[in-house]
């Protein structure tokens, strides 16, 4: 299901919430409301632009969780040549200051965040 809105930090936050894998939107809304509620505005979903790196600590107070945020790169510096096959790499964009025994592995791609279930995988 490709969606068109802003709330994907809240898709995944629901994915992590729910291990059986059953996940509904109705989830990710009560999240996305709880996460209104703390920040103290009221923005319907179809005009929300997103959680931002610097909000992400708001969402793990809320939850009582450590998110940390990763970015997979080409690796460019592995002295690679050309026939080689590609590699890439997990940067790391956001490292929890906090210390919760939950954590939640987020992966950021051109604005959105997904789930990163298994980070060793």
């Amino acid at each position: 299901m490709a969606y068109t809105d802003n709330l994907c930090s809240f898709r995944c936050l629901a994915h992590h919430l729910k291990s059986d894998g059953d996940v509904s939107e109705e989830t990710s809304m009560t999240l996305y409301r709880k996460y209104q509620t703390a920040v103290g505005k009221d923005i319907q979903p179809a005009n929300f632009e997103g959680v931002s790196l610097l909000e992400l600590g708001i969402i793990e107070k809320i939850l009582k969780c450590n998110i940390y945020v990763y970015e997979l790169k080409l690796d460019l510096e592995s002295g690679q040549t050309s026939q080689d096959r590609e590699s890439t790499m997990a940067e790391l964009l956001r490292r929890s200051p906090c210390r919760y025994p939950d954590t939640i592995y987020l992966n950021y791609f051109e604005g959105h965040f997904s789930y990163t279930q298994r980070l060793d995988k």
